[in-house]
């Protein structure tokens, strides 16, 4: 990941503080797109955007296809098994990553993640710091 010319960005909701989840959805619906008007000129230096996704929820897969298809003309989805490309396991790292630094905020390390990265602040300073650079 660290060697990767890849930028990332991700979004993060809280769940529980939505009254259902079509509220959920319409915010995250909101968030995705403006990130994307707000960076189409990036997006237009492509001839071709590809979203490969895994089709795990079915809400987040129509989301994704009218989000992105509202937006951008030169779209393709591709489902994808996470073994298949390594891109997607970065991808799935990344967000295991974020949610790991929101935790860290909170200093709600679980016992298991405290003994893998030895302490929060080794988290931030081996991990966190790499993926910052990453962010969109």
């Amino acid at each position: 990941m660290r060697s990767t010319p890849i930028r990332y960005k991700s979004f993060v909701l809280v769940k529980n503080r939505f009254d259902d989840d079509i509220a959920l959805l319409a915010r995250l619906s909101k968030q995705i797109a403006a990130f994307l008007t707000e960076n189409l000129t990036f997006f237009h230096t492509f001839d071709e955007i590809v979203v490969y996704y895994d089709y795990g929820q079915m809400e987040l897969t129509k989301l994704l296809a009218a989000t992105f298809g509202a937006i951008l003309n030169n779209v393709k989805f591709k489902k994808v098994s996470p073994r298949e490309k390594k891109l997607f396991q970065v991808a799935d790292m990344c967000c295991t990553i974020e949610t790991l630094a929101m935790k860290a905020e909170r200093n709600a390390f679980t016992k298991s993640e405290k003994v893998f990265f030895l302490s929060v602040k080794q988290f931030k300073k081996t991990y966190l710091s790499a993926f910052q650079q990453k962010r969109f």
